[in-house]
């Protein structure tokens, strides 16, 4: 793997804004022809709260495009169906194309993956999707200073050199206000790539600076359903590892580790 073995810790003081697990399939024309009633049946009690979207998806023709050449392009209308929790935290949303999962109160993987169970187990049940053509699994995480107590400590000193670029540098690194930067690398043994971005963002409130460390684990092939569990579970060793990567050992104690 890209990243080395690092222990797996419980933050007390957890950087995760978001983390969303998606799966994609082969389109199924009766989830957008009629209402998900069996699919809510199976999760209502986790997620009791109900809303329906729709959105325009474009599809433009594969074949070569000529100067001045009309080209038909078919607008599809695509539902989503979306299914929340009391305090609207963990979402499911359900669409022709893809199952998504995410949350904005993650704690532990152990919760995460437990609560993609009955909605997974409902669509294998219910639409029988032949397969699987990804699975992506994103972590957002948010690092602020302010409340690490950390707000004279340079990003420098908290993230690796590999994440801040010109931060490092002792010339300009003080004049820096924006940064980003993106990187894709292969995960071992074909268990498919992750797309990393870094970036220096500001909190729109207090306009404090932040270093934001954006990761999806994406996998793009034929997957049986009941190998869902076990990429997913890679992508999430992976993302243990670097995390631990990214960040210094002073960030890492300040965000207050524990074991699992």
């Amino acid at each position: 793997m890209p990243f080395p073995q690092a222990e797996r810790v419980i933050y007390n003081k957890n950087p995760l804004q978001q983390v969303i697990c998606q799966l994609k399939y082969n389109p199924i024309l009766t989830i957008d022809s009629n209402l998900p009633a069996d699919f809510q049946d199976r999760i209502r009690y986790e997620f009791p709260f109900y809303e329906e979207t729709s959105s325009l998806h474009v599809q433009v023709p594969e074949s070569k495009i000529q100067i001045n050449q009309a080209i038909d392009i078919n607008p599809i209308k695509i539902k989503t169906y979306v299914f929340m929790n009391e305090d609207k935290s963990w979402r499911i949303d359900l669409s022709r194309e893809t199952l998504l999962l995410s949350t904005k109160k993650y704690s532990r993987w152990e919760e995460f993956f437990g609560k993609l169970q009955k909605p997974l187990s409902a669509l294998d049940d219910i639409y029988k999707p032949s397969y699987l053509s990804s699975i992506d699994l994103r972590y957002v995480d948010l690092f602020k200073r302010s409340t690490l107590g950390l707000n004279d400590t340079s990003w420098n000193d908290l993230i690796d050199n590999s994440f801040t670029g010109l931060l490092c540098s002792s010339e300009v690194g003080s004049f820096v206000r924006g940064a980003n930067s993106v990187f894709e690398l292969d995960l071992a043994n074909g268990f498919g790539k992750v797309r990393i971005s870094s970036a220096i963002v500001i909190d729109i409130i207090d306009k404090e600076d932040c270093f934001m460390l954006d990761s999806t684990f994406f996998i793009d092939k034929k997957i049986e359903l009941k190998d869902v569990g076990q990429y997913l579970n890679i992508f999430n060793k992976n993302s243990t590892n670097l995390l631990r990567y990214a960040v210094k050992e002073k960030l890492h104690d300040a965000m207050e580790p524990d074991k699992p």
